[in-house]
């Protein structure tokens, strides 16, 4: 949100950040949990496409260039939660071994992620 924010006020215009409805503070399991994540980012996804539409519509290519973050990311983000969800699928939902397998490998990918942030 905040590149957008800067692009925005950058660019001399005034980013105005609506409202947004709070997600679900509790879920039946982790998996319903990823499920909805993987759900927010393919909403996300949607909008970054339009907006990259439009720009190319629009020929504003600085903004159609800026949205190319955007899209890379938004891949990235959906193939994350849908590889954690093959894990559920290949592991199993209810074996307690396998959510600890899910659990390790939610883990190394936090640490992966989290490598890559402060580089």
């Amino acid at each position: 949100m905040l590149k957008f924010i800067h692009y925005l006020n950058n660019a001399g215009y005034e980013a105005v950040i609506p409202g947004i409805e709070k997600p679900p503070g509790s879920f039946n399991s982790l998996e319903s949990a990823f499920q909805f994540g993987l759900e927010s980012e393919r909403k996300v996804t949607k909008e970054i496409y339009e907006l990259v539409d439009i720009a190319a519509k629009e020929k504003d290519y600085s903004t159609y260039s800026f949205l190319q973050w955007f899209v890379t990311e938004q891949t990235e983000e959906e193939t994350l939660f849908q590889t954690i969800l093959q894990k559920f699928e290949l592991l199993g939902r209810d074996d307690k071994l396998a959510i600890y397998q899910i659990d390790q490998t939610l883990s190394a990918i936090r640490s992966q992620v989290a490598g890559t942030q402060t580089q």
